[in-house]
C-alpha cells in the first residue's frame, strides 16, 4: 500500500484520469488516506473511478483541452490547499501531445496558489519515445522531457516541486510507479525537482498497461 504517512488527509487531483495509470493511482492514493478528485472529459470513466472508493474519490467531468473550462476549474481552487497534482494528459490523449504540453503547463500555473498552500507537488506522466514514432510525435515527446525543468524555472513555480515520470513505451507496464510517487511526496525526497524520472518496464507484466494494484498496495 502507498505510504499512508505521506498521503493521509492530503488532497490529490488526477487530471486526464481516464487512463489506466490515472485510475490506479487515484485508487491507491485514496486507499492510503488521501482525498482525491479525478477529472476527465468522459463522465462515465470518472464516475467508475469514484465508485472504487466513494468516500474518498470525487468525480468531475471537464474537457482539459478547453481553456475556458480549465480556467473555471482552477479559479475554484485558487485558495484551496492542494498537495499533489497528477497530470496524465499524454497518456490519455497520445494523439494530442502538443495540446497536452500546453494544457499541463497552464493548469499547473493556474493551480500554483493552491499547490503552494499544500505540499506543492506536480507530477506529469508520459511515455518514452517508441520505435517507428513519426518525427513530429518524437519532437513533442522530447518537449515533454524538458517540460518539468522549464516549468520549475518559472517564477510561479518557485514554491512547487515539478517532476516528470517517463513510462516505458509499447504499452509495457511501468515498474516502480507507486514508489516514485511516494518519493516525490516525501518531505525529504531524494529526487531533485525539475527532472524526469525514467521507469523501467515491469518484467512480470510486460506488455500490459497500468499498475498492478495487488503488488503495489
Amino acid at each position: 500500500m502507498m505510504d499512508a504517512m505521506e498521503f493521509r488527509d492530503k488532497v490529490v487531483v488526477v487530471l486526464a484520469a481516464g487512463c489506466t495509470e490515472g485510475r490506479d493511482l487515484a485508487r491507491m492514493a485514496a486507499r492510503a488516506g488521501a482525498r482525491v478528485v479525478v477529472v476527465d472529459h468522459d463522465e462515465r470513466q470518472v464516475n467508475a473511478i469514484a465508485a472504487l472508493a466513494p468516500d474518498r474519490i470525487e468525480a468531475l467531468r471537464l474537457d482539459l483541452f478547453k481553456p475556458a473550462q480549465c480556467r473555471a476549474f482552477y479559479e475554484v481552487w485558487a485558495d484551496e490547499p492542494l498537495d499533489l497534482l497528477i497530470q496524465c494528459h499524454p497518456l490519455r490523449a497520445p494523439h494530442r501531445l502538443g495540446a497536452a504540453v500546453q494544457a499541463m503547463s497552464a493548469m499547473a500555473k493556474g493551480l500554483a496558489g493552491g499547490l503552494a498552500r499544500g505540499r506543492g507537488r506536480v507530477v506529469m506522466l508520459h511515455s518514452a519515445v517508441e520505435a517507428g514514432q513519426e518525427a513530429g510525435d518524437k519532437a513533442l515527446t522530447q518537449a515533454l522531457e524538458v517540460l518539468p525543468g522549464v516549468m520549475q524555472a518559472e517564477p510561479w513555480a518557485k514554491a512547487l516541486w515539478v517532476t516528470g515520470l517517463r513510462l516505458p513505451g509499447n504499452g509495457a507496464a511501468p515498474m516502480g510507479l507507486r514508489q516514485a510517487l511516494c518519493a516525490v511526496m516525501a518531505r525529504d525526497g531524494a529526487f531533485a525537482p525539475g527532472h524526469v524520472l525514467p521507469l523501467a518496464p515491469d518484467a512480470v507484466d510486460a506488455g500490459r498497461g497500468g499498475v498492478k494494484p495487488a503488488r503495489d498496495e
